[in-house]
């Protein structure tokens, strides 16, 4: 009996939301013994005010933003992927959060954990790609640079108006002030003044010459791609840009971000797997303390205190009982099942609809 192979409708979202959707669309697939389709193109994701957002995203070929042959060789024994047509599509938005659930399988140690760790080693961005991030690390300084994420964009702070934080162990900014100053109080990274900053430099709140300036005021030389843009050949698409961000972030033994962001947390989370079971030199600016504080939880939690709760890497959190864990694992299967159940509704009713045009057509 064929298997189906399901196909992902376009995943209208940034870099990482899009690594998680095809994380989740491989997810089902495997839960049911089914085939993936890998798509063909990629959406070049752009956020925008709703009323500048396009009708159409433009699009870019899937192994022009990841390394198709490396994901489709790591993932080999699994016998997941088709080069057929898929026969079922399924929403990007139910894939996305199955992805998430996922992504809790590796704070255990159930048998989910190996395809997720396998799929997000192996799903990492396309050759050329990665050449240019290589290079803009070594043209930044003549040291190793402190990789940033320096989250002060439009988009950003907009969202911050629409979904206020409301937990009371962190501190979210869009000040850039008070993120340098952390760095610049954090005994660890004294030796580290060479920063180098990944952000989407058309969409910063402030200039990137007051930038510099400001976090020159805390001994930082903050370093934006632009400056060696030249000698690059950069791409125009956004979402590659973002691609060689994630690369260089990967590359770099330290690491500056915050927890509330799916970048800095996928980051971690990756670097974790490639050094495990050691632990990756990462800290968020997140937290309500004078100085950046340094993560222990492999890119797995939001929250700054769990964040920076020392436990060992792929054991369950403290506190945390393996019957927890469990019930993770019985919601990942039963978002699954809601899935299944979702398209095949979707399938009655257009059965009905079908049914009832032949009708009219009597």
């Amino acid at each position: 009996m064929a298997k189906d192979i399901y196909g992902i409708t376009p995943i209208v979202s940034g870099l990482n939301n899009q690594r998680i959707a095809l994380l989740g669309l491989i997810g089902i697939a495997h839960l049911e013994g089914a085939k993936v389709s890998l798509p063909k193109t990629l959406v070049d994701y752009t956020p925008l005010p709703q009323d500048q957002t396009p009708k159409e995203h433009p699009t870019l070929p899937f192994d022009a933003v990841f390394d198709e042959a490396h994901l489709r060789q790591g993932l080999q024994a699994y016998d997941i992927f088709s080069d057929e047509a898929a026969t079922e599509i399924l929403p990007h938005d139910d894939c996305f959060r199955i992805g998430s659930e996922y992504l809790s399988a590796l704070a255990g140690s159930h048998g989910d954990a190996q395809i997720v760790a396998d799929f997000l080693k192996f799903c990492r961005a396309a050759p050329e790609l990665r050449d240019v991030a290589k290079k803009a690390l070594a043209l930044a300084g003549d040291q190793p640079p402190l990789m940033l994420q320096l989250r002060i964009e439009r988009d950003w702070r907009d969202y911050l108006l629409r979904r206020p934080h409301r937990s009371d162990d962190g501190e979210t900014t869009v000040d850039p002030r008070r993120i340098f100053g952390k760095i610049g109080n954090t005994p660890a990274l004294a030796d580290h003044r060479l920063v180098l900053a990944c952000c989407d430099e058309g969409d910063l709140l402030q200039t990137r010459d007051e930038l510099k300036k400001d976090a020159a005021d805390f001994e930082l030389n903050l370093v934006f791609k632009s400056e060696i843009e030249e000698q690059l050949e950069l791409p125009t698409s956004r979402l590659q840009r973002s691609a060689i961000d994630f690369e260089m972030c990967l590359m770099s033994d330290r690491y500056v971000g915050l927890t509330r962001s799916s970048f800095s947390n996928m980051v971690c989370l990756l670097k974790s797997l490639q050094m495990s079971p050691d632990i990756p030199e990462h800290y968020i600016y997140n937290s309500k303390s004078r100085e950046v504080v340094r993560r222990w939880d492999m890119g797995l939690r939001t929250g700054p205190a769990e964040a920076a709760e020392q436990v060992p890497v792929g054991k369950p959190a403290t506190g945390k009982t393996w019957a927890q864990h469990e019930m993770k694992r019985q919601r990942l299967k039963a978002a699954s099942d809601l899935v299944a159940l979702r398209r095949a509704k979707n399938g009655q009713i257009d059965e009905y609809k079908r049914k009832l045009r032949q009708l009219g057509e009597l």
